[in-house]
């Protein structure tokens, strides 16, 4: 970067969230019942663009966490990667960001994150749903810069 507002290196940090996911047995259930272990198979991303953001696909991503009935895992939820960042043909490409007015260099969505999940024992699917705003910007100065 040198003080033009644009990411000269071309390398950037990863966008990651983690979202806790806990594992409870139903207070109903009969003493002697066996809980599931949960299997996390993966989640989907989802971006609804806001203004005159540009429309984003859905990601889709395999993970694979088994949770004991009980337990929590903190789960690293890939929202943007270098990828989206670094591809010219990507709606989320750098460059595009301050192209219309450099007053206006941010994109904003709301993310929906569906991690889906199975119990073991039963295969009963579950779909479990959180939310977001994200503003994404490009900031110009080199302290606050994105650029590795």
């Amino acid at each position: 970067m040198d003080g033009d507002g644009i990411c000269d290196s071309g390398l950037f940090y990863e966008d990651d969230i983690s979202i806790t996911i806990t594992s409870e047995k139903k207070p109903y259930l009969p003493e002697n019942y066996t809980a599931s272990n949960l299997r996390i198979t993966g989640y989907t991303v989802n971006f609804t663009p806001l203004e005159n953001s540009p429309p984003v696909p859905s990601k889709q991503i395999y993970h694979d966490v088994i949770l004991a009935p009980g337990s929590s895992v903190d789960m690293p939820i890939r929202v943007i990667d270098q990828g989206d960042k670094n591809d010219i043909t990507s709606p989320l490409y750098y460059a595009n960001l301050c192209t219309n007015s450099p007053d206006d260099c941010m994109y904003e969505y709301t993310v929906t994150v569906i991690i889906k999940a199975v119990e073991m024992l039963t295969g009963v699917k579950h779909l479990l749903t959180v939310g977001f705003p994200l503003h994404y910007f490009d900031l110009e100065t080199d302290e606050d810069d994105d650029c590795i």
